[in-house]
C-alpha cells in the first residue's frame, strides 16, 4: 500500500503544544496537513462529517491529549471505537496518547483500545514523530 498522503489530528486544549506538534509535523512529515482540535468534542463533530473516500491512500494519525475539558481523550477513545469506527469499518486511525500524565495506570488503560498505537509525554520530540511516521 503506497500512502499518498498524512493527516495528523492534534487533539490537544493547551494551545502552544498544539501549536509545537503542529509546527514539528510540518518540518518533519513532507507529505502530512494537520488539523487542530481543543477537545475531544470539535474532534468528534470532525469525524462525524469526514469523507475519507477520494483518491489514493491516506493515513489518519491521531494525537491526543487525555485530560481535557469538554470531552477528555478517553472519552474521545470510547466514542471513536464504540460509535465512528463499528459505523465506518473502511477508516483506520492511528491513535498516539500524547499527554503530561505520569499515571501508569493511563498507560496500562490505553492498551485497552485497539486503536491505540502508542503513549508518549509532551511535547513531542522529532524522534517520537519519525517514530509515529514510521509504518
Amino acid at each position: 500500500m503506497s500512502i499518498n498522503s498524512i493527516t495528523f489530528f492534534i487533539i490537544d486544549d493547551d494551545p502552544v503544544i498544539r501549536k509545537i506538534h503542529d509546527r514539528l509535523i510540518e518540518i518533519t512529515a513532507d507529505n502530512a496537513t494537520s488539523l487542530l482540535f481543543e477537545n475531544g468534542e470539535t474532534a468528534k463533530q470532525y469525524f462525524s462529517n469526514l469523507d475519507i473516500n477520494g483518491p489514493g491512500e491516506k493515513r489518519l494519525i491521531l494525537l491526543l491529549d487525555l485530560n481535557m475539558p469538554v470531552m477528555n481523550g478517553w472519552e474521545f477513545l470510547s466514542y471513536l471505537e464504540d460509535v465512528y469506527l463499528p459505523q465506518n469499518p473502511q477508516i483506520k486511525p492511528e491513535v498516539f496518547i500524547v499527554t503530561s500524565s505520569i499515571d501508569r495506570n493511563d498507560k496500562m488503560r490505553s492498551k485497552e483500545f485497539v486503536s491505540v498505537r502508542g503513549f508518549y509525554s509532551k511535547p513531542l520530540k522529532k524522534e517520537h514523530l519519525i517514530e509515529i511516521l514510521s509504518p
